[in-house]
Parts: structure tokens; C-alpha cells; sequence
């Protein structure tokens, strides 16, 4: 059985404390079929602090991750802490002090090896069981919040750890660690810890299931501790994903009981309407999953208007909208028999969980280990939310699970009978641009990522155009540089960001030539990532060279983001250049493996 552990969240000035997603083995040893032994060090790290987000490796990172994935940044974006529901690391690639074992049983041996001398704690097998939460009206504290594990799938008590990071120099201390949530509970076997904020901009809710009595066990977290504020029925699960939608309006869970019957009918996707003055839930919509046979995903669009879900052969698209819900449904993926052979698993290519990234792009890691999709537009309905296939080609193995990390961009309920603080939400303007037509490069999809609660949005494209919508496409006349700005406003409060657009090759002069470029991974096998983030390019393209300077592959490149097949070409060191028309962007080097 699944079990549902929901948590709920205030946080008054934080904003990017989800921009960095560690994931991958840090230390995965393989043997491809007829070749050497190969060695895939490090973790895969995604930084949203770039546009597109900014891909790569460090080998001196060895979190092992397996389903259990936790980690907050720092308010400003920076690596802090990861945890894998065996141990805390940090920033500095070390172990916490205080917590370098949490949880200890006969399970934490036995997923404990060590290798040239590092020790790898291969974490525990249960996704959203994990989960960082900053301490209200404390700096530099934080709780975690995880599970004791006496077996692999089953979990006996929900502990917490108080972790202040003002020690050390700023490395930070556990100050106890593994005490129980709540004692007189019985057995809260929760795998699924997902955080949202409480009403009055503030505090956090702790939802804790009880396996045996089908109970959640709401807690709120607030200056003064874990306070114990009531319990409801709820229906217990098994393995899935449960997830807020980004206004905090609703949560959604999809359940897979496939290790009982890939037809059992509690097999099922649930959306609940949420109290977050009182924590409770209000079932308002459910649907059956059939032919379930692996974990199930679920996420939001960004606006909260479309519910997608999983059930391995297909991606689905629910529009909240329609009366009534579930009445339109659209397939974004079906399965058409991809396999992921990257790391030699050669398995079935199929999508597991998924996460809104604070770029508002959906990630959606496949059932393989090196492979995470995108869904590009997921605010558009059915196939022009543009699912892409192999987006993200990781340098190391992943699990098919994201990290759970909280949403700290959402704001209190103004108005609710819990508004008492005087949070207020004052929207903050933040938004990207991207290339939308690969045909038309002076076409520009622009993407809203203010937050507080925006009810208005209004686009100054720096050509004597504007737009009121709040995901514009807009259509350039002529290259140039354009200093585009957007304005959010809502009955609070108004918010202006302005950023460069730099369009086409005579936006560039003689100090402007170099841009930043980056291919991922490098050293490559296959497939490597070619993106550019800081230039919208009319008609760009790759040139590869050996060492003796003969071009060895030539490529276009589809917009900022483009995926280059390099398999064709042998082992070694090659030369490569980034062209638009005739300006060079960029220069570097990449190594090709076998």
C-alpha cells in the first residue's frame, strides 16, 4: 500500500529555493554489454537560475539517489542540502555534522557500501518520502522531515531532524536528529511528504497518514513547533505521486496498486479541493487507471488549469476548466514502443513522475536511467503543450523520480478567516522568452513566471507592440536588440521586470561576438545537448573538427535548444564551432567515448 504523507507551507521572502535539481547516482558503476567497465561519477545538477536551464556534471558530488530525492537552495539559488532518507549532505559535498546517519536500522547497512573511500548510501526506495522545509521566522533553520525504514517498502514512524546552518562557519549542524513526529501515533507509514503554504503566509501544514486506519494526521508548523490539529479519513495508496497545483488550490494524487493487480480498480487518479486555513481536503473528482504496471506521475500546468497524469503508456491532460471536470481529456503522450538504452538498461521508455520546474516547463524522467522529457508549453491544451522526447540526455544515471522540493513562491489567502499577519500578496514580475518557430526566427514565445498572484499582465515588447495575455507569442520585424518588459498587477500591488532580447546576427557587434554556449554532457557517447543562453539566433549551426582540422559533422541548430546525434563519429578529442549565418558565437572543445 501507498501512503500519503502531505505537508503544507508558509514562507514569507523566499523565492528560489527550488532552482537547483541534484539527481543521478553519485557513483554508478556499469558493464555495457561487450565493453569495458565503465564509471559514470557525480551527480546530474539542473540550475534554473539560466535560460534555458544550465545542464551539468560534477564529479565531486556523490548523492545517491534512488526514489527517495530531497534538497532545498538557499533564497538565492544556491545549493544547501540533499538528502536521500539515509544521510544529509551539503553545499560543501560532505556529510552534515550530526547527521551523516539518520534513521539507522538493518535497512541502512545494507544500502551502504563504499568504494576508493567514499561512502555511498544507495537511499531508500519510496519517492516523496523526504522533504526539506525552512523553519517559520528563523534564518538559516530548517526541519527534515522522513521516515524510519525496517524494510525497503515499509515505513514505521515519521521522524524529524532540526538543522541550523549558521554553524560550522556556515556549514551547518544538525541540533538532534530522528525524533518522532507525533508518538501516540500509530504507525505513520508515509511515503509521500509534499509541501504547500499555509493561508496566513507563514506557517506549514504536516499531513501524516495512518496505514492502519485509513487517517491523515494534519500537523501545522509554526514558530513554536509541530502542533497536532486534527484527522480525517483518507484513502491509502501505493506507489505514485502526490502533488499541490501551483495556486494552492487543489492537490492530486495518483495511486498504482500494480503489485496486487495491474487492474485492481483502486487504481486510480483523485483531485482534491484544499482548505489551507485548516489543512483539510475535499475530494471533488477521481478516475481510473487501467492496465496500471509501474508507479504513477501527476503535476499541474503552471496556471493550475490542466491535471496531467500518468499510467505508463500515456501521458494525460485534464482541463479543470470543463463542467464538468474530467468531461475533456486530452492524450499528450502514448506510448509507441521506445526503449532507453543509454546506459545499457535497454528498457521500456516510459514516463514516470513529473514536476513543474520553476521555469514553467513539466520534467518528466523516463522509466530508463539517463533520460528526462520535457513538456514545453504545458499552460496549451492536448498536443501543443509540445511533449518532447529525450529533452535531456543525463551524464549519469537517474531514477525515474524528481526531487521533492517545495513550491516557495506561493502566497497567503488574502481575505481568508486565516489572513491574520498582514502578508499581503504583492506580485513579483519574472518571466523567459524562447524561439517558437523554428521556420520563423524572429518569432518569440514569451512565458510569464511572475508569482503572488498576478491578475493582470501587460507586455512591452520595445517595438511599439503590447500584449495583455499572459503567455504572448509575438512576431519581430527585423533583428535588433529589444529591451522587453512585463507588468503584473493585482488588487495589492503592481510589479515591473524588464530584460535584453538580443534577435538575430545584427543584434551583435564586435564586443557582443561571444556568447554563452554550452553542450551537454561532455565527454558524450550519443547524444549531446547544444544551447544557447543568451541569443536568439536566425540561422544557427555546429561544426565538428578532428585534429587535423577536417570538418567531421555538420548540424543546425533548431532554436536555443537543439539535441545532436553524434554516434556516427569515432572516439576522440574534436574541435567544434557555433555558427550564425557567418558570425561565430562560440568555440570549445568535446571528447567523444564509445
Amino acid at each position: 500500500m501507498t501512503y500519503c504523507l502531505l505537508l503544507y507551507v508558509t514562507i514569507a521572502v523566499s523565492q528560489k529555493e527550488d532552482y537547483i535539481w541534484c539527481m543521478g547516482n553519485g557513483d554508478y558503476r556499469i558493464h555495457r554489454e561487450g565493453g569495458p567497465l565503465e564509471e559514470h561519477t557525480g551527480n546530474t545538477f539542473i540550475d534554473f537560475s539560466h535560460e534555458p536551464p544550465l545542464i551539468y556534471q560534477d564529479e565531486e558530488s556523490h548523492n545517491q539517489y534512488a526514489l527517495a530525492n530531497a534538497q532545498i537552495s538557499t533564497q538565492d539559488g544556491e545549493p544547501l542540502l540533499f538528502c536521500n532518507g539515509l544521510e544529509v549532505r551539503t553545499y560543501l559535498k560532505d556529510t552534515l555534522d550530526g547527521a551523516g546517519v539518520i534513521a539507522y536500522s538493518q535497512l541502512w547497512d545494507d544500502l551502504v557500501d563504499y568504494d576508493e573511500g567514499i561512502r555511498l548510501t544507495f537511499g531508500t526506495n519510496t519517492s516523496q518520502s523526504i522533504v526539506f522545509l525552512p523553519i517559520p521566522d528563523t534564518e538559516n533553520q530548517y526541519f527534515l522531515f522522513y521516515n524510519s525504514f525496517r524494510t525497503p517498502f515499509v515505513d514505521n514512524q515519521l521522524f524529524h531532524s532540526r538543522i541550523d546552518m549558521s554553524f560550522n562557519n556556515g556549514a551547518g549542524k544538525a541540533i538532534y536528529k530522528d525524533s518522532i513526529v507525533r508518538p501516540t501515533l500509530d504507525a505513520q507509514l508515509s511515503f509521500y511528504l509534499r509541501p504547500v503554504r499555509h493561508a496566513n503566509g507563514r506557517d506549514w501544514w504536516i499531513l501524516a497518514t495512518d496505514i492502519f486506519k485509513q487517517k491523515i494526521y494534519r500537523m501545522l508548523i509554526d514558530p513554536n513547533g509541530i502542533e497536532f490539529h486534527g484527522e480525517q479519513f483518507f484513502h491509502d495508496t501505493t506507489l505514485g505521486q502526490c502533488v499541490y497545483s501551483p495556486d494552492g488550490r487543489y492537490f492530486a494524487m495518483a495511486d498504482c496498486n500494480y503489485l496486487f493487480s495491474p487492474n485492481n480498480p483502486a487504481n486510480i487518479i483523485k483531485l482534491f479541493e484544499v482548505d489551507r486555513c485548516t489543512g483539510e481536503l475535499v475530494e471533488i473528482y477521481s478516475m481510473g487507471l487501467a492496465d496500471c504496471r509501474s508507479t504513477t506521475g501527476a503535476g499541474f500546468s503552471p496556471d493550475s488549469r490542466y491535471l496531467y497524469y500518468t499510467n505508463i503508456d500515456e501521458i494525460l491532460q485534464v482541463d479543470l476548466q470543463a463542467n464538468p471536470i474530467g468531461s475533456v481529456v486530452h492524450q499528450v503522450w502514448e506510448d509507441e514502443g521506445q526503449r532507453d538504452d543509454i546506459y545499457s538498461f535497454d528498457i521500456p521508455f516510459e514516463p514516470v513522475h513529473m514536476q513543474l520546474g520553476p521555469d514553467n516547463r513539466m520534467y518528466v524522467p523516463a522509466g530508463g536511467r539517463g533520460v528526462i522529457n520535457v513538456i514545453n508549453k504545458p499552460w496549451l491544451a492536448g498536443e501543443e503543450s509540445d511533449f518532447e522526447n529525450f529533452a535531456i540526455i543525463t551524464p549519469t544515471p537517474i531514477f525515474p523520480a524528481t526531487p521533492n522540493i517545495l513550491n516557495p513562491r506561493l502566497g497567503p489567502v488574502d481575505g481568508s478567516s486565516c489572513d491574520t499577519l498582514g502578508i499581503d500578496n504583492n506580485p513579483v514580475s519574472q518571466f523567459r522568452y524562447y524561439q517558437d518557430d523554428s521556420l520563423d526566427y524572429k518569432e518569440i514565445g514569451f512565458v510569464d513566471l511572475s508569482y503572488m498572484e498576478p491578475t493582470s499582465w501587460e507586455w512591452d515588447f520595445d517595438d511599439g507592440n503590447s500584449s495583455t495575455e499572459r503567455y504572448p507569442v509575438h512576431s519581430y520585424s527585423e533583428d535588433g536588440i529589444y529591451q522587453v518588459c512585463l507588468t503584473v498587477s493585482n488588487e495589492n500591488s503592481s510589479s515591473t521586470s524588464c530584460d535584453t532580447l538580443l534577435l538575430g546576427v545584427s543584434s551583435l557587434d564586435e564586443g557582443t561576438k561571444n556568447r554563452h554556449i554550452t553542450l551537454f554532457p561532455n565527454p558524450v557517447q550519443d547524444f549531446t545537448r547544444v544551447a544557447i543562453h543568451d541569443y536568439l539566433p536566425q540561422e544557427a549551426f555546429i561544426r565538428f573538427f578532428d585534429q587535423q582540422g577536417r570538418v567531421v559533422l555538420s548540424e543546425h541548430l533548431g532554436g536555443v535548444t537543439t539535441l545532436v546525434d553524434l554516434s556516427n563519429i569515432h572516439s576522440g578529442i574534436y574541435n567544434y564551432e557555433v555558427w550564425d549565418g557567418q558570425l561565430k558565437l562560440s568555440n570549445g572543445k568535446i571528447v567523444k567515448i564509445e
